[in-house]
């Protein structure tokens, strides 16, 4: 005769608030001139004047499949547009008959030790216009497979604890899964990376007259679901 059993499904949910590995800054220069091909010709000098100072802080360009390396950028895009202005009197925009030239960049630091340098290198170049600034963790960061292992010892736990309260004794582990995948698809990841808040400057960046960008804690958050076998159930000892 077969032994009564009971099986057990949970969630295990682990959270590990770590230091991020790259800060992806984006950015734009921009310039103003009669014609076309004028404002592409100012901003492209711009442009170079600006990788120059990134170049003196030892950066390079962003290439795919390379080696990742402190400080890297990428230019991202270059458009052009008639500049306007809003008439107050006939209340609606009229151009200017000027032309505005923005080229997309592209910075990543890896090294924040060379943070204030570049803040500082940054807002030395008038025409640049900082923007987002992202942040993020490798997928090999070495926090990742500890998290992971926070969440099956979390679903091990919660198994353990709903087995003792059926006075049942958990058994084995017959499945252990990304979320999802032992029933209905979740909309969401298993595993993710947030930012606990927006960009941060440093405290003392008013008094350098920089902003030094501070590296943002991001919280790797690992969620897996996990089906045990457990003794039978004694429901006599668990219903009032």
């Amino acid at each position: 005769m077969t032994e009564p059993h009971t099986v057990i499904s949970v969630r295990g949910d682990a959270q590990l608030e770590v230091t991020p590995d790259v800060a992806t800054m984006y950015g734009r220069v921009r310039a103003v001139e009669e014609s076309k091909a004028a404002a592409l010709h100012v901003a492209a000098e711009r442009v170079d004047a600006l990788l120059a100072s990134l170049r003196e802080l030892g950066g390079t360009t962003l290439v795919a499949g390379d080696e990742l390396r402190p400080l890297t950028w990428l230019t991202r895009s270059a458009t052009t547009h008639a500049q306007s202005r809003m008439d107050r009197e006939r209340q609606r925009r009229v151009h200017t008959g000027k032309i505005v030239a923005s080229v997309g960049l592209l910075i990543q630091l890896r090294d924040f030790a060379l943070a204030d340098r570049l803040a500082a290198a940054l807002a030395a170049h008038e025409s640049y216009h900082g923007g987002h600034v992202g942040w993020s963790v490798d997928r090999d960061n070495p926090a990742w497979p500890q998290v992971r292992s926070d969440a099956i010892a979390a679903a091990i736990g919660k198994a353990r604890d709903y087995a003792d309260a059926l006075h049942a004794t958990l058994g084995s582990l017959d499945h252990l899964a990304d979320v999802g995948l032992l029933g209905a698809p979740e909309e969401h990841s298993a595993y993710q990376a947030t930012a606990l808040s927006g960009v941060g400057f440093s405290r003392h960046g008013a008094r350098k007259r920089v902003p030094s960008i501070d590296p943002e804690p991001q919280v790797l958050q690992a969620t897996i679901e996990a089906r045990f076998s457990a003794s039978g159930a004694d429901l006599g000892e668990c219903i009032p």
